[in-house]
C-alpha cells in the first residue's frame, strides 16, 4: 500500500505542476515583455517633460511614434509623435512641451500602429498663477533696481571723469 499511495501523490503533484504551468505566450500583454521600456517623471509642474525609450529585448529598428491620450486604456489616441530616427539607437530621449495641468498618457508604437512600450503616466500640475506672477514682478524689481544702479554709476563716472578732464585744463 505504501507504494500505492506514494504513486498517487506523484501523480496528483505532475497533474497540479502541469494545470499551473503556461507557456509564454498564454501571458498577458501587461506581464509579456516588450521591445521599449518608456519612462517620464512621475510629475511635470513647467508643462514639459522627457520621455526615455530604452531597448529591453532585441528588435529591428523601425520608425517608431508616440501616442497621446487622456486615458490609460488609449480608447482614443489624441496625438502622435514622431520619435526621430530609427528606433532608439539614434536618440533615446524626446522632450514634449506644450501640456495643460491633468493626466496624460504615452506609449511607443510603430507605423503598423503594434504597441511597442509600456503605457507611462505623467501628471501636469502647474504652478499657482499669484505664485508665477509674484517671481515675475520680484524679478522685475531686481531688473529695475539693477538698471538704474548701472545708469547712475556711468553717470557718476562720467561727471568725475570730466571734472577730472577740466582740472587738468586749468593747471
Amino acid at each position: 500500500m505504501p507504494n500505492r499511495a506514494r504513486f498517487v501523490i506523484h501523480i496528483s503533484l505532475l497533474l497540479l505542476i502541469t494545470l499551473f504551468a503556461r507557456p509564454a505566450f498564454a501571458l498577458s500583454p501587461s506581464t509579456a515583455e516588450l521591445p521599449y521600456a518608456l519612462s517620464a517623471p512621475e510629475l511635470s509642474r513647467e508643462g514639459y517633460f522627457v520621455l526615455t525609450a530604452q531597448v529591453q529585448s532585441s528588435t529591428a529598428e523601425q520608425s517608431l511614434w508616440v501616442d497621446y491620450a487622456g486615458s490609460a486604456q488609449f480608447a482614443h489616441v489624441s496625438r502622435s509623435y514622431p520619435w526621430l530616427g530609427q528606433g532608439v539607437a539614434d536618440f533615446q530621449q524626446i522632450t514634449l512641451t506644450g501640456f495643460t495641468s491633468g493626466d496624460h498618457y504615452f506609449r511607443l508604437r510603430n507605423a503598423a500602429g503594434d504597441v511597442l512600450s509600456n503605457v507611462v503616466h505623467v501628471r501636469v500640475d502647474h504652478y499657482p498663477l499669484w505664485q508665477a506672477l509674484g517671481l515675475f514682478f520680484a524679478g522685475l524689481t531686481v531688473f529695475m533696481v539693477l538698471v538704474v544702479l548701472i545708469i547712475a554709476n556711468h553717470r557718476a563716472a562720467s561727471r568725475a571723469k570730466v571734472s577730472r578732464s577740466k582740472g587738468t585744463e586749468h593747471e
